[in-house]
């Protein structure tokens, strides 16, 4: 999106970027040029992750402590506000939180029993029955999340791939519909499946690589995001190991932008 947070090594938590809706956590929503300290952050909270939406951020304690900042209206906060959380402000009814995540208007969050809360609004479907934050239910634990724009990857601790949220342009990896409301198993078509070990999202597009090491992309490809020739694809497409020989290396990790 359009604002960075940066942790340093003593914890402590700069902000830059766009300021729109306080996102920044410095008590404005003035722009800032130059990295600030968020100084509203008590002196005794070590904040060690930080994830950004459009208009809104999550900041993560070592204490599993869960602070919000920015725009309310979509339910990020998990309350609807017409007014912006402008400094760092616990959200309640969190405990032992260890990864966090934003979309474009909404947060994910995976706790120690791997169980994932997720609240605000995904495509335009609002996450508001029953009141967020919202569990998902009927999962085995989950070790690993990630956002897109809107739509949500899971990674479960056997390594199996699902998702959910908006699916217009295949970025949740199946073909079927445009848009998924529950939890569902994203299928690669191979002999063996191998348990999924990385995965990252762009804004409308998905990357995920097996423990073998080999990479899947799918979803939008309009400016060849994904690395293969066509247009979108709604089913996990494998990379060709040219890709590597092109590089010159085994890849090792991927990342996706937002766009």
């Amino acid at each position: 999106f359009n604002h960075t947070i940066c942790i340093t090594e003593d914890y402590s938590v700069w902000s830059f970027g766009s300021g729109d809706k306080g996102k920044l956590g410095l008590n404005s929503e003035y722009d800032r040029n130059l990295p600030t300290r968020i100084s509203a952050l008590p002196a005794n909270v070590f904040i060690t992750q930080a994830a950004c939406g459009q208009e809104h951020s999550l900041l993560l304690s070592k204490q599993g402590e869960l602070y919000f900042m920015g725009d309310t209206w979509e339910l990020q906060s998990g309350v609807q506000s017409d007014k912006p959380v402008l400094v760092p402000t616990v959200l309640p009814n969190f405990q032992d939180i260890t990864h966090i995540c934003c979309g474009a208007k909404h947060c994910v969050t995976l706790n120690s029993e791997g169980t994932v809360q997720l609240w605000g609004e995904l495509y335009y479907h609002r996450l508001e029955r029953p009141l967020p934050p919202y569990v998902l239910q009927g999962l085995p634990p989950i070790r690993i999340i990630s956002c897109g724009y809107y739509h949500v990857l899971l990674v479960d601790e056997s390594g199996v791939l699902r998702g959910l949220g908006d699916n217009s342009l295949g970025q949740i990896g199946v073909d079927c519909v445009d848009y998924v409301k529950r939890p569902t198993k994203i299928g690669i078509q191979r002999l063996q499946p191998r348990p999924i070990s990385f995965l990252s999202q762009g804004g409308t597009h998905s990357i995920i690589k097996e423990e073998d090491g080999d990479i899947y992309v799918f979803g939008d490809n309009y400016k060849g995001q994904l690395g293969i020739s066509g247009t979108d694809t709604k089913r996990p497409t494998k990379l060709s190991n040219d890709l590597s020989s092109i590089i010159g290396a085994r890849i090792r990790r991927a990342k996706s932008a937002r766009k």
